[in-house]
């Protein structure tokens, strides 16, 4: 049996030397995530993505990319 997913990604950053905040990832359109991850990369220009599947394993074209925007 699997679930559905509906974790979000994190980060830490540090706001004082030695002093780090738990951050949640925001996407580009502010939904939520509620997909699977399978891997993050950069562009050329910095810009972080996610690439996602709606389902386990090769079974349908449900992949999709978010873009991670910084704010």
């Amino acid at each position: 049996t699997y679930f559905q997913p509906r974790g979000k990604l994190y980060y830490l950053d540090e706001v004082t030397p030695n002093v780090w905040k738990k951050m949640e990832f925001r996407f580009s359109d502010d939904k939520p995530l509620n997909l699977r991850v399978l891997g993050i990369g950069a562009d050329e220009s910095g810009e972080l993505y996610v690439l996602t599947q709606r389902t386990i394993g090769p079974i349908l074209n449900t992949g999709e990319i978010w873009r991670i925007t910084v704010e």
